[in-house]
């Protein structure tokens, strides 16, 4: 295994230039796509190398289970969840993350320290992939709904603040978030949190909203080109270019690749 965290390349820009990502960089990562538009694809390549790093723990919430499986047997499963079911472990998994953050700031304070910049198997990155993030909270929803409880027994509530404290208070604590939907809206992130999100990759989606509200400085052609996107081709913004909105063509890797990759890397 290696034993750090290096630039990795997720595609080629409409300028021939790499679109390269370093999770060591203090922001978090939302990517949107509709189905069969390759954002599957775009996070198989994102996830994949991480797994050669001793230094990152894969954790997170993937309701359908796909994505994460491959790590089941990589360290880190305390901070994992797959599946559907057992919801209130999904909020714990979560809830237990915002104590790992609390625990790491409080270290920062004891050693006048503002952020975290270097990773080890004892004090890892965190990686904290959200999968279809709107479908975990409606699943959240029904089940609150069907066990009458209480709103601040609730568990979309319970996820929602969770995801709320990670997003703004975890990038300096050495917590990187990749929040995965088919379409952003108000509903899933708010504004505040959105403003964090320092990635931004809209693959194809069907709605010009859609774009607009994770680019807000997305220009017309910059809308049209994100509507008529091909499989595996999108838009990104990155904190390097400012707010300039970029089109890319995404690496490919299948998802046997990844399960390979992921699990050969143990």
């Amino acid at each position: 295994m290696s034993t750090s965290v290096s630039t990795q390349r997720l595609g080629i820009t409409e300028l021939g230039t790499g679109f390269n990502i370093d999770f060591n960089d203090a922001w978090h990562y939302a990517i949107q796509g509709m189905t069969r538009s390759g954002k599957s694809v775009l996070v198989y390549s994102l996830l994949a190398p991480l797994a050669a790093c001793d230094n990152v723990r894969i954790c997170g919430v993937d309701p359908t289970g796909i994505l994460l499986k491959p790590w089941q047997e990589h360290s880190g499963s305390e901070y994992r969840h797959l599946g559907g079911k057992d919801l209130q472990h999904a909020a714990d998994v979560l809830a237990s993350l915002c104590d790992e953050m609390d625990r790491r700031i409080q270290d920062m304070l004891a050693a006048y320290q503002d952020k975290i910049e270097v990773f080890t198997p004892d004090l890892p990155l965190l990686v904290v992939v959200l999968e279809e993030y709107p479908g975990l909270l409606a699943l959240a929803e029904s089940y609150d709904t069907a066990a009458g409880l209480k709103p601040a027994e609730r568990v979309q509530n319970r996820i929602k603040r969770s995801v709320k404290r990670l997003v703004q208070e975890g990038a300096k604590a050495g917590i990187r978030l990749v929040l995965i939907a088919q379409r952003m809206d108000a509903s899933i992130v708010g504004g505040a949190e959105r403003s964090n999100f320092g990635v931004r990759i809209t693959m194809r989606v069907d709605n010009a909203d859609a774009v607009g509200m994770l680019h807000p400085s997305a220009t017309p052609d910059d809308l049209a080109v994100a509507l008529a996107s091909r499989t595996g081709e999108g838009v990104f913004q990155h904190p390097d270019n400012g707010s300039t909105i970029r089109r890319f063509k995404a690496s490919y890797a299948s998802y046997d690749q990844y399960v390979d990759y992921v699990r050969g890397s143990l």
